[in-house]
């Protein structure tokens, strides 16, 4: 009578537990793409970075985090064209350029890139580089990170602020 007893248990505990999954990474879906970005008033580059791991007090091995990049246009009016979002490794190589061709993201939307916990390509100095514009002047665009991991019962989490590092120069646009 224990035997079906212990099979069922043991295959319920299979059943709950999470596939090991190969590393990631995952862009949005609702983004407009474009077949080019058209002239462009305003033109940025925002440098964020990512933390895929971090070492917590007197740890010697230090806990894996997983990342979200969080690009959010706050404009009600004014969409944001994006025109490329490249994610960097450690030594500053590039990993995977995640737009194919530019898009757009429309009025108070957000667009998200989540990097798994599993997915140790860029290192603990990984960083995004997201090029953006707009057709005329409004607010810039939110780029933001949050990083998230657990060692046993204690869980971290903290966000990181795009900087700007390069701004094209405005230009007029033809109407």
């Amino acid at each position: 009578m224990r035997w079906p007893l212990v099979l069922l248990l043991s295959s319920a505990v299979i059943a709950c537990s999470e596939p090991v999954r190969a590393p990631e990474l995952v862009g949005p879906r609702n983004l407009k793409v474009l077949a080019e970005a058209g002239p462009l008033a305003i033109e940025r580059v925002v440098y964020v970075p990512i933390y895929s791991s971090l070492y917590l007090a007197d740890h010697a091995e230090p806990i894996d985090l997983a990342a979200t990049l969080s690009l959010r246009n706050v404009s009600q009016s004014t969409p944001v064209v994006l025109t490329a979002v490249d994610y960097y490794d450690s030594d500053g190589a590039l990993v995977r350029a995640m737009l194919d061709a530019p898009a757009e993201l429309g009025p108070l939307m957000s667009a998200e890139y989540f990097v798994s916990r599993a997915d140790r390509v860029g290192g603990s100095g990984a960083n995004f580089l997201v090029h953006w514009g707009l057709r005329e002047p409004g607010p810039d665009l939110l780029v933001e990170a949050i990083m998230h991991g657990r060692d046993g019962n204690a869980g971290v989490s903290f966000l990181t602020e795009g900087r700007v590092v390069e701004e094209a120069a405005r230009k007029p646009v033809a109407k």
